[in-house]
């Protein structure tokens, strides 16, 4: 996914706080806010969202919020949740009092970008229509 943006700004050389903003993105692993980006890149705030637009057919919070998901679902499918249903947490035993999947997928959330364990649970399901776990399990949300 990030390739996929990152040729489409590419290819649009004229726009290049366009570019400026997409490298500070990446470069911050997805966590600069738009007006950081707006006036780092000595625009509006609203110039840059409709040029981020047009160049690559999102607005910046969105192409963020993608590519953060992109990058959890690649931990999440690499994780070993699914395959260690009783030792999920990989790198050692969960907190004193606490659960070992819950540790993990705290972990995972940190490791991609969210503000928390729930941010990130909100925002998966938000994209791939089911929480991480039901995602592993491939079994699908339920419908509201």
């Amino acid at each position: 996914m990030e390739r996929l943006i990152g040729s489409r700004v590419a290819r649009r050389t004229a726009l290049p706080h366009i570019e400026w903003a997409w490298d500070r993105l990446v470069r911050t692993g997805w966590q600069t806010p738009v007006g950081s980006l707006a006036a780092g890149a000595g625009c509006s705030h609203r110039h840059l969202i409709q040029q981020f637009r047009t160049c690559i057919g999102l607005p910046p919070k969105k192409a963020a919020m993608l590519l953060r998901f992109n990058r959890s679902l690649d931990a999440v499918s690499h994780s070993g949740l699914a395959s260690s249903p009783r030792k999920p947490y990989l790198e050692g035993s969960a907190p004193p009092g606490g659960d070992a999947a819950g540790a993990r997928w705290a972990h995972i959330a940190a490791e991609c970008g969210y503000f928390d364990q729930s941010h990130f649970i909100h925002e998966f399901r938000a994209f791939a229509g089911a929480t991480p776990s039901q995602f592993l399990r491939g079994i699908p949300a339920r419908q509201a």
